[in-house]
């Protein structure tokens, strides 16, 4: 007897600002012989899957939730919208270690002490800039204008391989720490790496500052706030 495949469900929601709420379902076995079918239920110890729901009504498409599937969505809702609402500023970190360089968009950066002064950096890990960091090379941290008037952004936000040359068509300096700074920007920090640690899916690095330049005497730092607090 062919047996019936699970019903495909589609991952979709009312607005652009959603989460995801993990849903319990179990679908019903008939008795065998018997051609009733049988609506996916939901309750408790099933198989789970995961639905996009809309921030503003806490609802998915699909089979209906439980009520207590409803209060985990929006409360899950909540919690994205407070974790998108902890402010950050923009970055581009570039690393250097001996001949091999690379850059990224960042906005996990903060200052961590005053003596000796220390900033850390978070990346997620196994970008091509982790393995250079983990090698203990110099890196600076790139600090963007209000409105990024350069452009930085848009050249560094697609990234880079390993391979790929992230300075192509950019004026750069060279650090004292062999890192590469950004005049487009409105300031860098020169940093050593001094201590590492996991953080989940990223990785944080404490970087002792060594050096800084000021590009803008009056230049304001673009401030960045997310939708969620679950993805970038």
């Amino acid at each position: 007897m062919r047996r019936r495949s699970r019903p495909r469900w589609p991952l979709c929601c009312r607005t652009r600002r959603c989460v995801r709420a993990s849903v319990a379902l179990r679908e019903s076995t008939p008795s065998r012989g018997s051609r009733a079918r049988h609506r996916p239920g939901i309750t408790s110890g099933s198989t789970v899957r995961w639905f996009e729901t809309s921030l503003s009504t806490g609802r998915a498409r699909g089979p209906e939730l439980s009520s207590e599937a409803m209060t985990d969505a929006k409360e899950n809702a909540g919690l994205a919208r407070a974790l998108g609402r902890v402010a950050s500023g923009l970055y581009i970190v570039t690393v250097r270690d001996g001949e091999r360089a690379n850059a990224f968009l960042a906005s996990w950066v903060q200052q961590a002490s005053f003596e000796p002064p220390t900033v850390t950096v978070a990346i997620k890990q196994g970008r091509p800039a982790d393995e250079l960091l983990c090698a203990g090379g110099g890196f600076a941290v790139n600090v963007i204008g209000e409105g990024d008037p350069n452009g930085l952004m848009k050249h560094f936000g697609k990234g880079f391989g390993p391979d790929e040359d992230p300075f192509d068509g950019i004026a750069t300096e060279l650090g004292s720490t062999g890192a590469d700074l950004l005049p487009g920007a409105i300031g860098a920090i020169e940093c050593v790496v001094r201590s590492s640690t996991e953080a989940g899916d990223h990785r944080v690095f404490v970087g002792e500052v060594v050096d800084g330049r000021s590009y803008a005497e009056d230049g304001l730092s673009a401030v960045h706030l997310r939708t969620s607090g679950f993805h970038y």
